[in-house]
């Protein structure tokens, strides 16, 4: 799907898939690639994963 003047592709499977680990993700949800640690916002969990990526090159 394209949404018109936006520059945006959204892609979406319209069947139920499976994880990673072999769940189904209609039912236990979609797996993120970044699990924040303990205590720690998915905000700074994002934060430091783009750090690490620029410290990285």
């Amino acid at each position: 799907m394209v949404p018109p003047y936006s520059g945006l592709i959204v892609e979406y499977e319209p069947y139920l898939s499976f994880n990673p680990d072999g769940s189904c993700n209609g039912i236990k949800g979609t797996q993120p690639d970044l699990v924040p640690e303990e205590g720690q916002s998915a905000l700074d969990a994002c934060l430091a994963a783009i750090h690490a990526e620029k410290t990285d090159k």
